[in-house]
């Protein structure tokens, strides 16, 4: 009888163990799914920011960027989770002398910013959603360079060896590579890009990101 006492014993142990561990588990469980959905909850929604500050605190440090401003303008375009969404404010004139008047030192950026941080955002887009399809970026191929300048294509630089030039359209940027099978062309002092790819054909286009056209600012902006 003794043994069989033990056993009993023995077992009932285990299995308040048991109940316990699962108790446990289910408290780390309920954490667990409230602490994901405290964090859905904090998530902004980056179309719904106000200020210029919330919009730049959705940065990832390394992602694109890029901005501008005139006098009564600023406009910026950030990466937020691989969306591009684009942000204009309108710059009080003592805020844009002030910008202008910034000295280019050690503490540029920081001053930068809090000039920058309290603007109101007056209107927010998703430039993503405006991306053209694939088959619109295809239909630029086997065009020739002039028709690309003539629809206000613009260049940011070019590799004659692969033949392919970093190209600005709309508000995208492109890798556009041209067919050649000429003599290499070589960028000394009389290379004129304009002659020498007006003639080729484009071979392909690929779209690289955001270009400087998401932030220009028209005039009496």
């Amino acid at each position: 009888m003794k043994k069989i006492s033990v056993i009993f014993l023995t077992m009932a142990v285990a299995l308040s163990m048991l109940a316990g561990c699962g108790k446990g588990g289910d408290q780390a469980s309920g954490q667990a799914s409230e602490a994901a959905d405290s964090a859905s909850a904090e998530k902004v929604d980056p179309m719904q920011v106000k200020t210029i500050g919330e919009a730049l605190a959705l940065r990832t440090e390394g992602d694109q960027f890029q901005s501008s401003y005139s006098e009564t303008t600023y406009v910026m375009v950030l990466d937020v989770d691989g969306v591009f969404y684009r942000y204009i404010a309108d710059l009080p004139a003592d805020v844009s002398e002030a910008l202008w008047n910034l000295e280019w030192d050690d503490e540029h950026d920081a001053k930068e910013k809090e000039l920058l941080d309290p603007l109101e955002i007056k209107s927010a887009e998703n430039l993503t959603e405006k991306m053209p399809s694939q088959e619109e970026i295809d239909s630029w191929v086997g065009k020739k360079g002039q028709e690309l300048f003539d629809a206000g294509w613009s260049y940011s630089y070019y590799d004659l060896e692969s033949m392919t030039v970093g190209m600005d359209y709309g508000d995208f940027a492109y890798d556009v590579q041209f067919e050649y099978d000429g003599e290499q062309l070589v960028n000394d002092d009389d290379f004129d890009f304009f002659a020498a790819f007006s003639d080729l054909t484009v071979s392909s286009v690929t779209i690289t990101g955001v270009g400087n056209g998401a932030t220009n600012i028209e005039e009496g902006e």
